[in-house]
C-alpha cells in the first residue's frame, strides 16, 4: 500500500526525458549512448577501461569500468534523486546500468569466484541524516543481478567534506585515511 500511495503522488518519471511511467523509458533506454571506457589518469579512451601502461605507476588500479559519464543528464539525476530526495526504488535503476558493463571487467563466473562489491560506508552522522546508504542499496542489486558477492568489509574512520564540493585535485588528499577494513579479508 505505501508504494502504491507513492506511485500516486510522486509516480516514476524518466531520468532523461522525465515522462510519466518509467525511471528509464524504453525510448530513451534504446537509445542511451554507449559509454566509452577510458584511462582513470589521463582519460584517453581504452578497451575495459584498463589503465595505460605510461600510467600504471601513478595508481593502484589496473582499469576502472563506469556505467555513464557523470556529466551525463540521466545519471545525474538518478544519483542526485538517490541521494538527496531518497527514491531509493532507482537503486536498481542504477545498478542495472552497472550490471550491463561488468562482463567488460571479466567473465562473469570468473568475477563471482574471484572478485567482490565492496560498497563505500558513510560517516554514521551522514547515514542518520540520509537514512540510508546508496552505496550499499546500489550494491546490493548489483549483487543480486551479477550473483558477485557483496561484502560490506569498509568502515568509515572519520567525516570528509562531500566530494561534489571540492575540486578535483583536492579530492584525494580529503579521502586519505577515511577507511579501514573491518576485519581482515578473508579468504576466497
Amino acid at each position: 500500500m505505501g508504494r502504491a500511495f507513492a506511485d500516486v503522488i510522486a509516480p516514476a518519471r524518466c531520468l532523461n526525458c522525465l515522462r510519466e511511467g518509467a525511471w528509464l523509458c524504453q525510448e530513451c533506454e534504446q537509445n542511451t549512448p554507449k559509454f566509452h571506457q577510458r584511462c582513470i589518469v589521463c582519460d584517453k579512451e581504452r578497451p575495459r577501461g584498463a589503465t595505460c601502461a605510461a600510467h600504471r605507476e601513478k595508481t593502484p588500479l589496473a582499469g576502472v569500468v563506469s556505467a555513464g559519464g557523470y556529466g551525463w543528464p540521466y545519471i545525474q539525476r538518478g544519483v542526485h534523486w538517490l541521494k538527496f530526495r531518497g527514491v531509493t526504488a532507482l537503486a536498481p535503476v542504477l545498478a542495472s546500468l552497472l550490471a550491463e558493463d561488468v562482463p567488460m571487467i571479466g567473465p562473469l563466473a570468473f568475477l563471482q569466484a574471484q572478485a567482490v562489491i565492496v560498497p563505500i560506508p558513510l560517516h554514521p552522522r551522514r547515514r542518520r541524516i540520509r537514512g540510508f546508504n546508496q552505496s550499499f542499496a546500489i550494491g546490493q542489486t548489483l549483487a543480486e543481478q551479477t550473483g558477485i558477492p557483496l561484502m560490506d568489509i569498509l568502515t568509515r574512520e572519520r567525516a570528509t567534506l562531500s566530494q561534489a564540493e571540492l575540486p578535483h585535485d583536492m579530492r584525494e588528499e580529503n579521502m586519505a585515511e577515511a577507511f579501514t577494513l573491518k576485519e581482515p579479508l578473508p579468504k576466497r
